[in-house]
């Protein structure tokens, strides 16, 4: 007698599905150097970094707010070691407006402090000038000539 395959009895759970067999796949590992190379930039790409005219504001200006200047300033060159131009340009126009914003807020302090002292000074000035005029009014000295 042959078998014959028969539908599974009724309530009888279906064999198992099977996966067909698949390669076994290695993850490929790439070491990286400690000193990565610098990336290769066109000069006449890299944007001004205002580190100069930073640093003076700066030291003549504004410390308070010229000390972000500086920073992003040197962010600008590390951006361009890192192949981020979009980040150095970023960067550059940053440093340049708060280049110019220290620049502008010296400028007024000095001003402030310019026309300070002069109303200080004119104070003084007055001050002096009333005190003379109290001391000429008190007796109307008169000089006497010799040979009158």
């Amino acid at each position: 007698m042959t078998e014959t395959k028969t539908s599974p009895e009724k309530g009888a759970l279906p064999p198992p599905y099977t996966f067909p067999e698949q390669p076994v796949q290695v993850p490929i590992v790439q070491t990286m150097r400690a000193n990565p190379q610098r990336p290769m930039v066109d000069p006449r790409d890299v944007p001004q970094d205002y580190f100069i005219l930073s640093l003076f504001a700066t030291i003549f200006c504004c410390w308070p707010v010229g000390i972000f200047a500086v920073m992003k300033s040197r962010n600008v060159h590390r951006e361009v070691w890192r192949g981020n131009m979009y980040g150095a340009h970023i960067s550059s126009l940053a440093a340049r407006r708060l280049s110019v914003l220290t620049v502008f807020l010296g400028f007024v302090c000095w001003c402030l402090i310019v026309s300070w002292q002069l109303r200080v000074c004119r104070h003084k000035c007055d001050a002096e000038l009333e005190d003379v005029d109290e001391y000429s009014s008190y007796g109307n000295l008169t000089t006497v000539g010799y040979g009158d």
